[in-house]
This record gives structure tokens, C-alpha cells and sequence, in this order.
């Protein structure tokens, strides 16, 4: 049975590894990790939330959450279980939402018949922590929640380098597209009508 769950678990990773290198499309190649992790690790929902210039963290993807839901998983740094794990850099486990007073039932109103556990781990770039994976699932007496800690510590360096190509792809479009502005304003400078001087009668 523990082998069985290992090949699980390493045939989840290829699969993420896979999504992220297939395409520069970052909306679909994230909201892909998650679908993997709801499929083939039991994931009940999931939210990947970042920093935004303001200091605010924002649910920029997630599955399992209608669009209000997502409207909502809005924290600043320290608020709530999110806030706290990247303001710290550190995972926060939540074996039992029920009991967890910091944990804000933000994105969903609790479930008193449906118990969860709650997984929360940093993004990172390189030392810096810019967002967090935040990952329910169904409460299990017996789960082994350091074990699911390494696993999404795993994926989310994965993710963390997939956001840092995606951020690189956008800055050479932007400057390619602000090159090529450039460039018409030259040509149009140059080869201005009005800028042609005549030395012929004629002209």
C-alpha cells in the first residue's frame, strides 16, 4: 500500500513538471497543477495567492472556488493562516479547521457536518516569499501531513519558477513592443513627407 501511494505521489509530480513545461500560457498551465492535485491526491480546494505591489495577497488561481470565492481570498501580510505563512516563509498546518480561531473562513462558510484539514505552503523566489499554496482536504485520523508538507514544498518550487519564466516572458514582450513603437516613430520621422526637401524645378 505505501509503495502504491509513492508512485502516486511520483507520477503526480511528472504530471506537474509536465503542465508547467508545456506551455508559456501560465493561467492554464497553473489551474492544470491544481486539477492534478484535486485528481490524483485528493485535494478538496485549492488557491495560489501573490503579492501584489500593494502588500495585499490575492487569489490569482485556484480550483474548487466559484469567482466570488476567489473575490474574497483577499489578506494583508499576518492576517489569517495565508497572511502568516507568507509573512513567516514557513508552512502552517491545520489539522483540523474546526479548531484553528485564525483560520477566517474567508473564501467558504464553515461546514459544522464536513470536517477539513488545511495545508498552507510559501512561494518562493529564490529567498524571497511571494505568494502561498493553500490546499483543503478532507479530514483522515491518520494523514501524514508532514509528508503532504514535502510534496507541496516540491510543487511549489515548480510553480515558483514557472511565475518567474512567465514574469521574464512579459517584460521581453513589453520591451519588444515598446522597441517596435520606437522604431515606427523613427521611420515615420524619417520618411515623413514634410521632412522631403526638392532640388528640382518640378519640386
Amino acid at each position: 500500500m505505501e509503495d502504491a501511494t509513492q508512485i502516486k505521489k511520483l507520477s503526480a509530480l511528472l504530471e506537474v513538471s509536465q503542465a508547467l513545461a508545456s506551455t508559456l500560457h501560465l493561467n492554464e498551465a497553473v489551474e492544470k497543477v491544481l486539477e492534478i492535485l484535486d485528481r490524483d491526491l485528493g485535494m478538496k480546494r485549492g488557491a495560489i495567492s501573490l503579492l501584489e505591489e500593494k502588500g495585499d495577497l490575492t487569489i490569482q488561481y485556484a480550483h474548487g472556488l466559484s469567482e466570488g470565492e476567489r473575490q474574497r481570498g483577499r489578506y494583508r501580510l499576518n492576517e489569517g493562516i495565508t497572511g502568516r505563512v507568507v509573512s513567516s516563509g514557513k508552512p502552517v498546518v491545520v489539522p483540523q479547521v474546526s479548531k484553528e480561531p485564525l483560520f477566517l473562513y474567508r473564501t467558504r462558510k464553515r461546514d459544522p457536518k464536513q470536517e477539513e484539514s488545511f495545508i498552507c505552503v510559501p512561494i518562493k523566489d529564490r529567498r524571497k516569499t511571494i505568494g502561498a499554496l493553500s490546499v483543503s482536504f478532507p479530514f483522515r485520523q491518520n494523514r501524514d501531513y508532514e509528508d503532504a508538507v514535502k510534496l507541496l514544498t516540491i510543487i511549489t518550487s515548480m510553480i515558483s519558477q514557472s511565475l518567474r519564466l512567465g514574469q521574464m516572458v512579459e517584460q521581453e514582450k513589453a520591451q519588444l513592443v515598446d522597441e517596435n513603437a520606437l522604431l515606427k516613430r523613427e521611420l515615420q520621422q524619417k520618411y515623413d513627407f514634410r521632412n522631403i526637401v526638392g532640388t528640382s524645378k518640378e519640386m
